[in-house]
């Protein structure tokens, strides 16, 4: 269990490769996920594969969980319910495009027990109502947001990609069976701004839930999105996938805010233009000022 790096690389060196199928270990993570480690490890062992193997054997994470309780044994902490929701798909998505890993077994599906101090129970998707032999199983919204990832990118292949060597602008490219396009956009930190040439006039944004947020039009077929730790899914005929300039970017990614509470942000453009800008807001929820928005 865990990223034993001196140990993967030294069975690779000694030909450990020439005597089996692939590659297993269990690179849990504690607090929050970190998609440059991820990202780092596994180009590590891509590279001691090539470089003592002469090949890539494919790697299985016969274990993998994300989990919400602390860990009283080794002292680390466990996961925020938020962090689990949105870490799980981004593990899941960079995996995939990176075409090496060809099982990931998430432990574990059930939550049962008192989670909050035991360490095994808080790393499950759905926990039992009542009888544990019974049918009713309550979805927390982590297996919501992994219920998406599979709805939207199982069957795809891997595209292009956008990352950054830090991890801060993360986009994924997957070409569906039917020849179609769907990328899958965020940050591992709480905010930025992607530029993203997609050479296509029209594209269909969902969020991390799988709900449609909008439809967005650009003549030049170049978009800005404001990045949070929320993975957004961007579905179009996509004829290029390439970082470009970003003009236009806000202040803030995500507001949080209490009834009551007045928000404000700011929209920068480097061109310097008189900017039309149009809010499409909730009435029910947002109560309209001259001054701005009251949430």
């Amino acid at each position: 269990a865990g990223f034993a790096a001196n140990w993967i690389k030294r069975f690779i060196e000694l030909g450990g490769l020439d005597y089996c199928d692939g590659l297993s270990y269990h690179p849990y993570q504690y607090k929050d996920f970190n998609y440059k480690s991820f990202k780092e490890q596994t180009e590590q062992v891509k590279g001691w594969m090539m470089e003592y193997h002469g090949a890539i054997k494919p790697i299985t994470l016969t274990e993998m969980g994300i989990p919400e309780a602390d860990d009283e044994e080794t002292g680390n902490a466990g996961y925020t319910h938020w962090g689990k929701m949105r870490s799980l798909p981004g593990m899941y998505i960079m995996a995939q495009h990176y075409d090496v890993y060809e099982r990931i077994y998430y432990f574990s599906k059930y939550r049962s027990g008192s989670y909050w101090d035991q360490r095994e129970p808080g790393f499950g998707l759905y926990e039992y109502v009542g009888d544990v032999n019974g049918n009713s199983l309550v979805a927390f919204d982590a297996a919501v947001t992994f219920a998406t990832y599979m709805d939207k990118l199982t069957g795809t292949t891997p595209g292009r990609k956008i990352e950054n060597e830090d991890c801060t602008k993360l986009a994924y490219e997957f070409i569906k069976k039917d020849g179609g396009k769907i990328a899958a956009l965020w940050t591992s930190g709480q905010h930025d701004t992607l530029g993203i040439n997609l050479g296509t006039e029209t594209v269909k944004v969902h969020d991390q839930f799988g709900n449609l947020i909008e439809t967005l039009t650009s003549k030049d077929g170049v978009y800005n999105f404001e990045l949070t730790d929320e993975i957004i899914y961007i579905e179009g005929n996509f004829q290029s996938f390439e970082e470009a300039e970003s003009n236009i970017s806000l202040s803030e990614g995500v507001i949080p805010g209490l009834m009551g509470d007045a928000v404000s942000f700011g929209v920068v453009d480097k061109l310097n233009r008189n900017l039309k800008i149009e809010l499409d807001f909730d009435p029910d929820v947002f109560a309209f000022e001259e001054c701005g928005y009251l949430q």
